[in-house]
């Protein structure tokens, strides 16, 4: 294989265009040849640098953004009509590093010096202090949301149902200063197109988990026919379909995508990572296999990286509501084994799992 051919080989490992056996004989190549090992290196090392690039380029805009905006709905338009420019910018500076780093592969590949790879590892260390930065910056900037939402009563979460009796699992973060307030919480679900509101109570929360259990208790509830997804993670595997259905607008939005790793954030078991598009309001979304079974609850996404979504085990869930129950012998919470939805298509999944979404008002 010539220099300029593994080179091509390596940039299509890096962007996952490889099939599988080539993958798997470019990565034998990888650990059997410290050189080729040290060309992936450099590889991955140049990619860094560019990422530093466009990061830095972004958080610049954030920041100016930050200062400028003076209330929510302006600062909604100026996000906007600012980042096209900024973002096409950024694009085009990126297209003309890509260019450069693609001509010096093929051409300079034996002039690199010392100074050019430290200072490749010198934007790979700020590529990971801009993604810091990037993310506290967007956290104030949901919080701004959020309390907007507040203010005009918009929607403010998502939740579903656990049991048909009106046990209800959203996320701590969406519930939490109603838990504060000692306030109930207002649910809405659609049924025939209308949406019905009843109140519910938080019976528990747990912070780590980011996870609430909520109790409807109106009379205008009337417990129904089965949860129709059962319960499970013994089935889970890498890179398996998931959907969710929740609320970031005022109509049911679905969504799918994959599991892209069986922990989350820094390596935490307690999450998966997906690979779904996640936006305001959806937190506190189900997360369903294509078996119909409950794995997780949406809780979060990095938004230094689109489409990298987070969400809660189902494990940990029903361990802790195991514990509630061995405390309070009341709470008859009683999961499905089984899934009434297994071996349907995904429409006919979609439509019977509607019914038991809600939008969660804190």
């Amino acid at each position: 294989m010539t220099r300029e051919e593994l080179t091509i080989q390596i940039e299509k490992y890096l962007d996952a265009q490889l099939t599988v056996d080539e993958a798997k004989k470019l990565e034998l190549l990888i650990v059997a040849d410290d050189k080729i090992a040290s060309e992936v290196k450099l590889h991955q090392d140049i990619r860094q640098g560019i990422q530093a690039y466009y990061d830095r380029v972004q958080l610049k805009h954030k920041m100016a953004q930050w200062e400028n905006d003076k209330s929510f709905p302006v600062q909604k338009q100026k996000r906007s009509s600012l980042l096209k420019p900024i973002m096409a910018a950024a694009s085009i500076s990126l297209v003309v590093t890509v260019s450069g780093v693609a001509l010096y592969h093929y051409t300079f590949r034996n002039k690199i010096d010392n100074k050019l790879e430290a200072k490749v590892m010198e934007l790979g260390r700020e590529a990971k202090e801009n993604r810091k930065m990037i993310n506290a910056v967007d956290n104030k900037v949901d919080a701004e949301k959020t309390e907007a939402g507040k203010k005009t009563n918009n929607l403010i979460g998502t939740g579903f149902m656990l049991t048909a009796d009106g046990y209800v699992v959203t996320n701590y973060h969406i519930i939490k200063d109603a838990l504060t307030n000692k306030k109930s919480v207002t649910l809405e679900q659609q049924i025939d197109g209308e949406m019905i509101s009843y109140e519910a109570d938080i019976v528990s929360s747990n912070k780590k988990l980011d996870f609430a259990l909520l109790k409807i208790n109106d009379p205008v509830f009337k417990a129904s026919q089965k949860v129709p997804y059962s319960i499970s993670d013994k089935n889970v595997t890498l890179a398996q379909r998931i959907y969710t259905l929740g609320y970031p607008k005022d109509d049911i939005v679905y969504t799918e995508g994959a599991i892209s790793s069986l922990s989350g954030n820094e390596s935490d078991t307690m999450f998966y990572q997906l690979t779904i598009i996640a936006a305001p309001g959806s937190s506190g979304s189900p997360i369903i296999n294509e078996k119909g079974e409950l794995v997780g609850l949406l809780s979060s996404r990095n938004k230094a990286a689109e489409g990298e979504t987070y969400c809660v085990k189902m494990k940990y869930i029903l361990d802790h509501i195991e514990k509630l129950k061995e405390k309070d012998p009341s709470l008859k919470i009683k999961t499905n084994q089984r899934s009434f939805i297994s071996g349907k298509k995904l429409p006919e999944q979609v439509k019977a799992v509607m019914p038991f979404v809600f939008i969660v008002k804190a």
